[in-house]
């Protein structure tokens, strides 16, 4: 949350940049960030935010859900944004076929 000092540019993969949010939602729980998200006008499931959080699930997470969870753990929407451009950073040092489907060029 607001108080948690995480270095974005350090992450290099998908699972580093889980791991982070992971870090930045650890104090809540699903269901919180989930409740606290749908009160900053974003919808997140608890479960698009377990597995946006799990590093050793492979899938990317949407930019929405990066989005709505940043937000939901109290963050601005300035930081939203650099961590939404953090995913796609690190999503395009991968395959392409894991990029969220709004980077794909086909």
């Amino acid at each position: 949350m607001d108080d948690v000092d995480i270095d974005l540019a350090a992450a290099e993969t998908l699972p580093e940049f889980k791991q982070l949010l992971r870090r930045l939602s650890e104090n809540l729980s699903l269901r919180e960030l989930e409740s606290r998200a749908k009160s900053a006008n974003y919808k997140l499931s608890k479960s698009a935010a377990s597995q946006a959080t799990n590093p050793e699930d492979p899938r990317v997470p949407e930019n929405r859900t990066v989005r709505a969870l940043v937000r939901g753990c109290g963050e601005s929407e300035e930081e939203a944004d650099e961590w939404v451009r953090a995913l796609i950073r690190v999503t395009r040092r991968g395959n392409p076929a894991s990029q969220p489907r709004a980077l794909r060029s086909t």
